[in-house]
């Protein structure tokens, strides 16, 4: 089967053999408000509060402070992994468990509950 299409719009399917239909209208959906903390309550690594200063360069078209913003990001983790393999300090991620060669999230729908 081929997709094409937007992931906000309309994508269509076409199956190896068969004709092309519509598989989601994306616009007949209703919009969802997305739900997070505000950014002063979030922790340190969470995304919106981690990347907001790259998303606020970006919103301004300063794509050079962007980029250094990005890179700073980027090369405090990689600074980070270089010192656990060093100790030997394995990384424990807060939200996801290892399941052979997966990462699950601990709280999905199988039952748990949420944090």
């Amino acid at each position: 089967m081929t997709l094409k299409g937007e992931w906000f719009n309309v994508i269509f399917a076409k199956p190896l053999r068969g004709k092309e239909f519509t598989l989601v209208d994306a616009k007949e959906k209703p919009e969802v408000p997305k739900e997070c903390e505000p950014i002063a309550k979030q922790g340190d690594r969470e995304s919106r509060k981690l990347w907001r200063h790259v998303t606020c360069a970006l919103f301004r078209n300063k794509i050079n402070i962007a980029t250094d913003a990005k890179v700073w990001i980027e090369q405090r983790q990689r600074d980070e992994a270089q010192r656990r393999r060093k100790t030997g300090k394995e990384f424990q991620p807060k939200l996801f468990e290892k399941d052979g060669e997966n990462w699950i999230y601990k709280y999905s729908l199988e039952g748990r509950k949420e944090p």
